[in-house]
């Protein structure tokens, strides 16, 4: 809760003079608790500690926006009470109903992706995919997801036979370095003559 309103006190709105926040709901402000399973580095000595909401308030530039913020919220909410107000029972309802299918819609959608992700995953195939698999319903997305798959697989086995086919070299003719002359004939040609030389 701290950071939040550290982040809607910071003047630049992105919470840079709040830090990340890091601490519990629960905790004093100011203090800031690890979650569990992690240790907490050394304090580095030139490191300044995180401002406590109260200590943010102090200043006046951060009060000023935290107040302006807080007032244009409060507005927001007055308006949009006093437009709910006029509107009738039946507009009402289909406001509401408006809403509900929005959020059924985007619950289905984040369903559909989490179902695309897992299949992705069981077939070994990226799962940055799934948004882009996603259908009309669960029988859709899976037939999206079983035919990227298998145009997938195809691509990359074409690669890889592609890159393993490449062209064969010439037996003698190039050695290591690629250059003609350098091959089996012309090392012993060099050990030999390097030999005689002793």
């Amino acid at each position: 809760m701290l950071h939040r309103i550290m982040r809607l006190c910071a003047p630049d709105g992105g919470g840079a003079a709040g830090g990340t926040g890091g601490g519990t709901e629960g905790a004093p402000s100011g203090t800031a608790t690890p979650p569990s399973g992690t240790t907490t580095p050394p304090p580095d000595a030139t490191a300044k500690p995180t401002p406590s909401f109260d200590d943010l308030m102090k200043d006046p530039a951060y009060k000023a926006e935290f107040d302006k913020r807080s007032q244009a919220k409060a507005d927001e909410a007055k308006a949009e009470a006093e437009r709910v107000a006029k509107l009738t029972a039946e507009e009402r309802a289909a406001e509401e109903k408006k809403k509900f299918d929005a959020d059924r819609a985007a619950f289905e959608h984040e369903r559909l992706e989490n179902e695309a992700t897992k299949q992705l995953a069981q077939m070994g195939l990226p799962v940055e995919f799934a948004s882009q698999l996603i259908g009309k319903d669960a029988t859709a997305t899976l037939a999206n997801v079983q035919t990227f798959g298998k145009a997938f697989t195809a691509a990359v086995e074409k690669g890889v036979n592609d890159r393993i086919k490449g062209t064969a070299p010439k037996a003698g003719s190039t050695g290591a370095s690629g250059a003609p002359g350098t091959g089996k004939s012309a090392l012993m040609t060099a050990v030999t003559n390097n030999q005689f030389k002793r």
